[in-house]
């Protein structure tokens, strides 16, 4: 018996990789149901008073972080905190950093539990969140901090100050993970 058709090897490695990204998007959070106790959360939320910084290459931390002390009422910029936060060899900040540069503005760092639902209600509270996004994938991340500025639960995204813009993206696109959340209050 034979095929008219022999799958070359170059195929099947497109096809895997197809099959990985496909099955890679399967996992999305769902947005919180409309019910009595989320009813608050199905209305478009914008914290316009957060003030932007563009994100330049490599500088996501010093510029989020920036966002998020001025939001507290404190008076800083991204070239300030760069010597405090951006590491030259690694090309961006870590979480610990960003902590610690916080802290030395005496503001507390709260970490949430990286639910979605977490992300809403302390955006509509009134509180810009901190989150570290993975740009690309769990097998090669490209970590890239943002700050979560409003939500439009009708389009059922996050509205985000990153990178040269604010920018509207689907909610699975930035949860947070534990680590760097909400900065909030002197300590």
């Amino acid at each position: 018996m034979s095929f008219p058709f022999t799958p070359k090897p170059a195929s099947g490695l497109i096809s895997l990789l197809l099959i990985l990204l496909l099955a890679g998007c399967s996992t999305t959070p769902k947005w919180p149901a409309t019910d009595d106790s989320n009813l608050s959360l199905q209305t478009r939320t914008v914290l316009e008073d957060v003030p932007f910084y563009p994100q330049e290459l490599y500088q996501c931390g010093p510029a989020a972080l920036a966002m998020m002390l001025n939001s507290q009422g404190l008076n800083t910029n991204p070239d300030i905190l760069r010597e405090l936060v951006y590491i030259p060899g690694r090309e961006g900040s870590l979480q610990v950093e960003m902590v610690a540069a916080a802290r030395s503005h005496n503001m507390l760092v709260y970490i949430l539990d990286g639910k979605l639902d977490s992300l809403l209600r302390e955006v509509e509270a009134g509180n810009p969140v901190l989150v570290m996004q993975n740009l690309f994938y769990n097998w090669w991340p490209q970590w890239h901090f943002a700050v979560v500025m409003g939500f439009d639960p009708e389009k059922q995204t996050i509205i985000l100050h990153t990178a040269p813009a604010s920018v509207m993206k689907p909610a699975w696109k930035c949860l947070p993970i534990p680590g760097p959340g909400l900065i909030t209050g002197p300590q």
